[in-house]
């Protein structure tokens, strides 16, 4: 057998360390390093995700107190919702709103009252769909849709479409829905 000198044994052995620290800083470490940073990625999500249910906390409280103060008003959030079914008021109302702005209103109810859809509310809310056309000067086809945000019931308007008729009018098409209370 064959006796090695110690300077070739210490060569052999830096060799060796400087492979063996080549690899672990090469192939190691960047393993080691890849579940490090899925794990800081995974922890930046939980940290957004908690972000946004104290947020949603707050904004729950900050709802929970504004319903605990209306309360105590005279007007309670309950009343913005008509229990009549046959929306003789509200459909008065529209038609008066119409008249008030010089326009033509053609006014026409999807279903019955039997056959009202749920809105999809934690509250027992109806949803009675209808449709309204309104022809006349644009202007007061805007001054309509402005006076609607402030009737005495709730109403949400999905589609407006906007065409232009002889005579320099315009034909107004409105899809929409009224909210009942149960």
């Amino acid at each position: 057998m064959r006796q090695f000198s110690y300077k070739y044994k210490i060569i052999l052995l830096v060799v060796g360390w400087l492979a063996l620290a080549g690899l672990l800083f090469g192939y190691i470490f960047g393993i080691l390093s890849q579940g490090s940073q899925n794990k800081v990625t995974e922890i930046i999500a939980k940290k957004k995700e908690v972000m946004d249910l104290q947020a949603e906390q707050r904004s729950y409280q900050l709802a929970k107190n504004d319903l605990d103060q209306l309360a105590s008003k005279d007007l309670q959030p309950d009343d913005f919702f008509s229990r009549d079914t046959s929306l003789v008021n509200e459909v008065r109302e529209l038609e008066s709103l119409a008249e008030r702005n010089n326009l033509e209103i053609n006014f026409g109810l999807a279903g019955m009252a039997t056959s009202l859809g749920k809105a999809k509310t934690s509250a027992e809310l109806l949803i009675a769909p209808y449709t309204m056309n309104l022809e006349g000067q644009f202007s007061n086809v805007v001054t309509f849709l402005q006076s609607v945000e402030y009737l005495s019931f709730i109403t949400h308007l999905k589609t407006v479409s906007v065409s232009s008729t002889s005579g320099g009018e315009v034909n107004a098409s409105f899809s929409s829905v009224f909210y009942l209370k149960k």
